[in-house]
């Protein structure tokens, strides 16, 4: 198996042993499309790191900022003798009652802009084929992506220690 663009160095070094046409080479068309399979793949990684690396980026945000705000209710529910597994279900579906909106209006609009944005990396990288993703995958990745969340919420959903008791 020879990787893209050698088999003239073959030829070459069968030429120069005295075994000229000695090899036969099927690359089923692969040589008519290698740019474009390029352009596609450089395309489908380029695609896939900046929607990981913004996934990652609003969800490492909501993980860190939406248990912050809940801070103080979270306190005063601790002082009020809720226990800790009613103080992390408050926020378990607190959490949902964001993530579901979210995930719904970023899936419709991931859904507009990805033919779109893939199309232009695709023209850019200097590729004819285009990229296109399954109504089923879709579903599947953005329920992944709504679990991967939901089980993150869970485990930032730390019930806060009460700072004592208040004299009043």
């Amino acid at each position: 198996v020879l990787e893209h663009g050698t088999s003239a160095q073959l030829e070459q070094l069968a030429s120069d042993r005295g075994l000229p046409q000695l090899f036969a080479y099927y690359d089923q068309g692969y040589s008519l499309i290698f740019t474009d399979l390029e352009a596609y793949s450089q395309v489908g990684r380029l695609a896939a790191a900046a929607g990981l690396a913004l996934w990652v980026g609003i969800v490492l945000a909501y993980l860190f900022l939406f248990p912050r705000t809940m801070g103080p209710d979270l306190r005063r529910m601790g002082e009020l003798g809720v226990p800790p597994g009613g103080i992390r279900r408050h926020i378990f579906l607190s959490s949902i009652g964001i993530l579901l909106p979210g995930a719904i209006l970023g899936g419709a609009a991931a859904a507009l802009l990805f033919n779109r944005v893939t199309q232009y990396l695709t023209a850019r990288a200097g590729g004819e084929l285009s990229l296109t993703i399954s109504a089923p995958t879709f579903c599947l990745i953005a329920a992944a992506q709504m679990l991967v969340v939901l089980a993150g919420a869970f485990a930032f959903a730390r019930a806060p220690k009460p700072h004592g008791r208040r004299r009043g």
